[in-house]
């Protein structure tokens, strides 16, 4: 019997050539899109680096409006999830604000709501003003009540949104990323000797070297 894919949204801030982004994209080029439908929900309404290979890729792009009106935002968060047949998971890159999102996911009925802290945000937090404070508090809650997994990049990461003791949760989990590094396997091409690049020619291992005044051994 044909089982239809797990459908997957991802809530971030935009799709440019940022760490997080950039992990999402190199997980979509490798996921089994027979079973696993990533979509994409951004704040933003400018074109932005992977959006056409997002598209290419077979994903959508769902563009709601930046997070400062909580009522319209929840509205069209929830108006998207439920949106043709209802998404299965809600997975939320945006730090604290993944606490909202976890919130009015809840709402319209996701049963898996992943909260994903992918920065040490610690420091920010103590000198965060009176309000941010009130704010961050809220989003924490949030958090705690409505996310049914936390998932963290590293220890420090994960003490920042979950808390000092995210490690006796049952719902909190360190997920170190997997980087394709494939781009990074061969050097650039060297400018064959004798000829004068065009000034479109990519520059050489030698060429870059000399630019940034390192010897041809330097590491």
């Amino acid at each position: 019997m044909f089982e239809p894919a797990i459908r997957i949204l991802h809530v971030v801030g935009c799709m440019d050539r940022g760490g997080v982004e950039t992990w999402l994209i190199q997980m979509l080029r490798h996921t089994d899109r027979q079973r696993f439908q990533n979509d994409f929900l951004v704040h933003t309404a400018r074109p932005c680096a992977f959006d056409g290979e997002i598209r290419s890729l077979g994903s959508r792009l769902i563009h709601c409006p930046a997070p400062r009106n909580l009522w319209s935002y929840s509205a069209s968060l929830q108006s998207s999830l439920l949106e043709g047949r209802p998404y299965d998971i809600v997975h939320s890159h945006v730090d604290a604000f993944s606490g909202f999102v976890a919130r009015f996911a809840k709402q319209a009925g996701v049963r898996a709501r992943i909260v994903h802290s992918h920065n040490n945000t610690s420091r920010q937090r103590r000198k965060a003003s009176v309000a941010r404070k009130c704010y961050l508090a809220l989003a924490d809650r949030n958090i705690r009540r409505f996310a049914t997994l936390g998932l963290a990049a590293s220890p420090l990461a994960a003490r920042a949104l979950f808390g000092s003791k995210w490690e006796s949760l049952n719902t909190c989990k360190r997920l170190y990323y997997g980087c394709d590094f494939e781009p990074f396997a061969s050097p650039p091409n060297e400018t064959p000797a004798g000829e004068t690049p065009a000034g479109k020619a990519p520059a050489g291992t030698a060429e870059v070297r000399r630019e940034l005044g390192l010897d041809q051994d330097d590491f």
